[in-house]
């Protein structure tokens, strides 16, 4: 899925924990780890596990895989709070 510059310099900009707090927004359910491997699950989609360093930022080909697997459209990013 391909974002405007404007949208990709918001999210890029974003720590992980944004991101985590938005999987959980949008309905995904956050499942049981005791490493820093966090995996996320909700019927229909892949699972997202997010290797947690809370305060850090994707890489933008992670970010890309990240926002691939979660099915986001920019409409979806402007309801979860993650874009302006």
């Amino acid at each position: 899925m391909a974002f405007d510059r404007n949208v990709w310099d918001q999210l890029r900009a974003k720590p992980m924990k944004r991101y985590m707090k938005a999987l959980l927004k949008d309905g995904w359910e956050r499942e049981k780890s005791k490493s820093a491997r966090i995996p996320f699950s909700k019927p229909g989609h892949q699972p997202i596990m997010i290797h947690c360093h809370p305060n850090d930022a994707f890489s933008p080909g992670v970010l890309k895989e990240f926002l691939d697997k979660t099915c986001w459209d920019e409409d979806d990013l402007r309801r979860i709070g993650l874009i302006k």
